[in-house]
């Protein structure tokens, strides 16, 4: 089996990335690091179009790794493409400083490396945490779960498991769904004019008493929540196999205007006419 590669999307410097190390080698695994230089958090799948710098450098517990020029997804493919030495059996992404639940997972860097790897049939966590987390708390919930987390992965393949941490040490996690409602966005002024910042807080599901937890329900009640979710785009309606619709091809018909040299527009009609 190959090492576990460990990436994020907060860069080299956060303390998450120090945790998820600690954590996984204190549970004797085999741990390879590739992470971005720099912060990128809300940039979720981009790609960087062009070359990247790779440099080597000492983690936490003296751990080899890499930090990249690039993003999280760009990270993960470099590894699974061997750029980084023996290809990862499996990935880990995080730990994210703030929760990645409900809609927020379409725009984390840290959601889209372990979904990257999904993608490439590689077993992957994202793991967010509240930001009000300590050190001592997420590493007693990882050492305590990360096992099992790691083997519930394992057996999903071709999906993910978004795991969120709550602020608290938890002695129970629970499979929970995505909350369905949208993030509502708002904009506050600038002290600087002509400036405005968009936020966007989390509006109620309104689910009912009966209904099951959501994932933002589950850590606000300070149990964790682990959602398993597809690598691949959900596809809407396609129509019947045998439906195929025609319509005809429109064309414009452009004339030289012999006054001013210019371009006029005599007609639109459809391709096989005469235009008359």
């Amino acid at each position: 089996m190959g090492p576990i590669l460990v990436t994020n999307d907060d860069g080299v410097g956060a303390m998450g990335l120090d945790v998820l190390i600690t954590s996984l080698r204190g549970l004797g695994h085999d741990v390879m690091v590739v992470v971005p230089a720099q912060n990128h958090s809300g940039r979720g799948h981009s790609v960087t179009l062009g070359p990247v710098r790779m440099d080597t450098q000492r983690f936490h517990t003296d751990t080899w790794g890499y930090v990249v020029t690039g993003t999280p997804v760009d990270c993960v493919r470099l590894a699974l493409a061997g750029a980084c030495g023996t290809r990862p059996a499996m990935v880990v992404s995080g730990i994210n400083h703030g929760w990645n639940v409900g809609h927020q997972i379409l725009g984390s860097g840290t959601v889209a490396a372990a979904r990257e790897a999904a993608w490439h049939q590689v077993p992957a966590l994202a793991l967010s945490a509240s930001e009000g987390a300590s050190w001592e708390t997420l590493t007693r919930m990882l050492l305590h779960f990360g096992d099992s987390w790691l083997m519930a992965a394992a057996q999903r393949r071709g999906q993910y498991l978004n795991i969120n941490l709550p602020a608290a040490p938890a002695a129970v996690w629970c499979w929970v769904s995505l909350d369905p409602a949208p993030i509502v966005p708002e904009v506050i002024p600038a002290t600087e004019p002509g400036r405005v910042q968009l936020l966007g807080r989390h509006q109620s599901s309104g689910a009912g008493q009966d209904a099951a937890p959501t994932d933002i329900q589950c850590v606000e009640q300070g149990t964790i929540a682990v959602t398993a979710l597809q690598a691949y785009p959900a596809v809407g309606d396609q129509g019947a196999p045998e439906e195929c619709w025609h319509a005809p091809l429109m064309m414009s018909s452009y004339e030289e205007d012999e006054h001013d040299h210019g371009k006029s527009i005599r007609g639109v009609f459809p391709v096989g006419s005469d235009g008359v």
